[in-house]
């Protein structure tokens, strides 16, 4: 029982030493006055952000002001400007509102409701080629309950119009690089890893299984703490 207890102690210890160490870290990096290269910046996040200073991080490192400069409106100016418009996507935003989530006592609020009404709203109408589509609302949930509205916005606009454009405007291709992405990861599994997902018919044709992690980018189906880490 003793050498369980002077274990656990220096268990207590490591993480405390650990997480000292990536305060430490963010704390230089957020402080500098221009942006940390590319790969500091990765080996960070790699080594992990404390929870309690994962929305500064994320704030103060996302494309917000850039986008908001080369689009040229805010987004209370958006919003507002979409307010009172209904688009094709407006009840199917509506029906997955109380479905992102349901577990989680933050987002079971009208208050949660009506910012990410506002949010997934918003982008459809201004993003009208893309519009909305299952899934959006995981990522925008998680945004703003890490960032609050205004910058889960921003950061949608990022993920969603910049980074995965193709993904959730050509269905077809999606469903290409489903399948890509789903044997590039069980090629890296150990050879009987492959063979039981056979055995039991798991593969890239379960297009329900690949497309609901990655069209949430692992939101729906991951629990936080590993989606963050992965993000």
């Amino acid at each position: 029982m003793l050498r369980s207890l002077v274990g656990s102690e220096m268990c207590i210890r490591d993480r405390a030493k650990k997480d000292a160490e990536l305060r430490s870290t963010w704390n230089q990096l957020l402080a500098e006055t221009e942006r940390p290269k590319r790969k500091v910046l990765k080996e960070a996040v790699v080594a992990g952000i404390p929870e309690d200073m994962r929305a500064q991080v994320w704030i103060q490192f996302s494309v917000r002001h850039r986008l908001e400069a080369e689009y040229g409106v805010s987004y209370q100016e958006l919003w507002t400007k979409y307010q009172t418009r209904k688009s094709q996507h407006t009840d199917q935003i509506e029906l997955d509102l109380d479905r992102t989530f349901p577990d989680n006592a933050a987002a079971n609020s009208e208050e949660f409701f009506g910012k990410l009404r506002r949010v997934l709203s918003t982008f459809a109408c201004n993003f009208g080629t893309i519009g909305y589509c299952q899934g959006m609302n995981f990522v925008a949930g998680l945004l703003i309950l890490v960032v609050g509205e205004e910058d889960a916005f921003w950061m949608l606009v990022w993920l969603i119009k910049h980074t995965f454009a193709n993904y959730y405007v050509n269905p077809e291709s999606s469903s290409a690089d489903n399948t890509a992405i789903w044997q590039a990861a069980v090629s890296k599994l150990p050879p009987s890893t492959r063979v039981h997902l056979e055995q039991v018919g798991v593969g890239p044709q379960e297009q329900a299984l690949t497309t609901s992690w990655l069209i949430s980018l692992f939101v729906e189906r991951l629990p936080a703490t590993n989606v963050l880490r992965i993000w």
